[in-house]
């Protein structure tokens, strides 16, 4: 991914615009990563409906 396209708010972190490195961080947590979690616009939008 584009590291001006990654959707982690965390701009400093060195893993930044590199998923796969993120979810191998992540991944004994559990915890989703930036790149897999819903946006919010888009959570919004389908709620309208």
């Amino acid at each position: 991914m584009n590291p001006a396209e990654c959707p982690c708010k965390k701009k400093k972190c060195e893993r930044h615009g590199s998923c796969e490195a993120c979810r191998a961080h992540h991944a004994a947590s559990g915890r989703k990563v930036a790149c897999e979690k819903e946006r919010r616009a888009v959570r919004k939008l389908f709620q309208k409906q």
